[in-house]
């Protein structure tokens, strides 16, 4: 949950940026322009708010006097049914196989509309994404910094970026070979190198990053991971019977692999929702990453589209 709600803010933040510079500076006039005691009091409202909320959500998980009807039934067959000793393992890439390829196909078709709607749909009506231009140049810090920060980034900071990577990367990889018997998933994965990756786009701009990660091809990962669990559900209801049944490949074929990891069907699902989750972050972090320069390609593409829509309406 921490990976999660670290890359929602950095997709709210570069939201943010998408802006109109009036609405901007409207805001901040609202935010930092009123007396001291406006901002005790606006820090005083969102304490309370997250003290309620807080309360709220402890009161609902500690007044569920109802016992799970569905919870022994899990218990009891995880290891059983599918060799899995995590029960939310064997939850998400078994038993509601089904739902997990649901919410990966949702979460895929957001990373595409926002794709679609800001590359394309806002270029067609005026928007061409000039708002970044209008951001203004960042001010020297307040603080000696040490030579780590600034508005170049320091080589300590790039060494950071070329680390954290390939560590993010390996993590990721653990988790999917692993991820299915222990805590962590496809998911799991799929965020923790999305974050790594929004961090070089922090550290080297964009268009460095995509220069220096010319594999990340965000709809290819998409239409990859989508694929994969598709085939990976028919593949085990023609050995079982079942879609998204387990089908155990290396005990079957008597593989000698490591310790832990089987090389099942779920792993196989497991793999295709990392590889959705990463086209889909990809997806957003080049739309709302995208300097608001002109956009040549963009611009072709649109012209291509407009002549399609001429010839249909022939």
């Amino acid at each position: 949950q921490i990976v999660v709600d670290i890359l929602a803010m950095v997709i709210r933040v570069l939201a943010l940026a998408r802006l109109p510079r009036l609405q901007r500076l409207k805001a901040q006039d609202v935010t930092f322009r009123q007396s001291p005691a406006g901002l005790g009091r606006d820090a005083l409202i969102a304490v309370v708010s997250g003290v309620m909320v807080m309360l709220i959500t402890l009161s609902a998980l500690l007044s569920r006097f109802r016992q799970s009807v569905v919870t022994p039934f899990y218990q009891a067959n995880a290891k059983t049914m599918v060799g899995s000793k995590s029960i939310v393992g064997a939850i998400i890439a078994d038993f509601r196989g089904l739902d997990t390829l649901i919410e990966i196909g949702v979460f895929s078709l957001a990373g595409l509309g926002i794709y679609t709607l800001l590359r394309y749909a806002a270029r067609k009506f005026g928007d061409s994404g000039s708002q970044l231009d209008e951001l203004p140049v960042p001010s020297a810090p307040p603080f000696p910094t040490l030579g780590i920060g600034g508005q170049k980034p320091s080589s300590f900071i790039r060494v950071l970026a070329y680390v954290a990577l390939p560590v993010a990367m390996v993590i990721g990889v653990t988790d999917i070979m692993y991820g299915h018997d222990q805590p962590g998933d496809g998911f799991t994965a799929g965020v923790i190198i999305s974050l790594a990756v929004g961090f070089w786009y922090v550290v080297f701009g964009y268009d460095e990053t995509r220069r220096r990660l010319s594999w990340l091809k965000a709809s290819p990962l998409i239409a990859a991971g989508i694929l994969l669990a598709i085939f990976t559900g028919i593949m085990a209801a023609f050995i079982n019977g079942n879609f998204f049944s387990n089908v155990d490949f290396g005990h079957m074929l008597g593989l000698p692999l490591p310790k832990g990891f089987h090389l099942s069907t779920s792993f196989l699902f497991e793999l295709a929702i990392c590889l959705s989750v990463l086209g889909s972050v990809t997806h957003m972090l080049n739309t709302l990453g995208h300097p608001g320069e002109k956009d040549t390609e963009n611009t072709r593409r649109l012209q291509e589209i407009e002549e399609l829509e001429k010839q249909e309406s022939f």
